[in-house]
């Protein structure tokens, strides 16, 4: 399993994977219980039992700081560390798989391939204003970074029923700066975040540290 990239970012560490393995050499590179891996292969979806044994492996083997089971999700499907060690978040896109690591701040990570076919969505996400402003030829960079900044600001947020396009709100920025100002509207209350982002070859990696 291929280590793509990793960094060190603000107290953070972030790692993605190239999964390229077949199923079976993942189920071997991970040291499962019989418990776990059974219910592991209990997953309908073949895509779905290799994210879930990459995001560990690459969290406990790469980053280091829990073992498979040591990793619980919360009712509204946010991830934790069971000990309250520090803050995870995954993510996950055709053949690769991203965690996130802080021992004491909030995060959030969101990678994504990128594709036209994006644009056939950008209604459901973008306000008027969004799709407004981008209108340019980077649009389709600025839709994925769009998507990403709603994407790790929910993940954030951990209480779900958010509105992508009434709620979340990312101001007018130019691509390749390398964040975005994005607002966060709950019951008339306005917070504001900083989301960072870059691009590595056709993937666009977006986190938040809050």
């Amino acid at each position: 399993m291929p280590l793509y990239l990793e960094k060190r970012i603000d107290g953070s560490r972030l790692a993605v994977w190239q999964m390229t393995e077949t199923l079976e050499e993942l189920f071997g590179q991970a040291a499962l219980s019989e418990e776990i891996k059974s219910e592991v292969q209990s997953f309908r979806s073949e895509t779905r039992r290799k994210e879930w044994l990459t995001l560990r492996i690459l969290l406990k083997d790469v980053i280091g700081v829990a073992h498979y089971d040591d990793i619980v999700y919360d009712e509204k499907g946010k991830p934790h560390l069971k000990d309250g060690s520090g803050h995870i978040s995954f993510s996950h896109t055709r053949n690769f798989a991203a965690v996130m690591f802080h021992r004491t701040k909030n995060i959030g990570i969101d990678v994504e391939t990128v594709r036209e076919r994006i644009e056939k969505i950008s209604h459901k996400f973008l306000s008027d204003e969004e799709q407004a402003f981008t209108q340019n030829e980077r649009r389709i960079d600025m839709l994925h970074i769009i998507w990403g900044a709603k994407e790790v600001l929910f993940k954030m947020y951990g209480k779900g029923g958010l509105d992508f396009k009434k709620q979340l709100r990312v101001r007018p920025f130019i691509a390749g700066e390398g964040n975005v100002d994005i607002e966060l509207r709950v019951d008339s209350v306005v917070s504001r975040y900083k989301i960072n982002y870059f691009f590595s070859d056709n993937l666009v990696v977006v986190y938040g540290i809050g």
